[in-house]
């Protein structure tokens, strides 16, 4: 099969010739950390007032305004130890399942 030389076929050749060998890599990390979800109602007036504050104080923020209201919804996200999280309900079955039935059966094969 060869290439033809139109525009096309020519704009699909690649070559990484001038790349080289990768053969060393650094990766930037951070800590490993989980993040605490708040979601409240709060006074518009207020909120929009301490904005700042709370963008200071969280990772994250969200506000949703409803058109007439003296209420908006402000979602909040920081960064806590891992440690300090629960497993969900479902996640404590999964392990469970996982424990009781995959490993005994993977060890009963030996």
């Amino acid at each position: 099969m060869t290439r033809s030389s139109d525009a096309l076929s020519q704009s699909l050749h690649l070559s990484l010739g001038l790349l080289g060998v990768i053969v060393y890599v650094t990766f930037q990390a951070v800590p490993l950390y989980a993040l605490q979800y708040v979601s409240r109602h709060v006074d518009v007036a207020d909120t929009l007032k301490n904005a700042h504050l709370i963008t200071q104080a969280h990772r994250h923020a969200e506000w949703f305004y409803f058109p007439g209201q003296m209420k908006m919804q402000l979602k909040t996200m920081r960064q806590v130890e891992p440690s300090n999280q629960s497993k969900p309900y479902i996640q404590h079955q999964i392990d469970q399942i996982y424990r009781k039935y995959i490993i005994s059966s993977a060890l009963y094969d030996l």
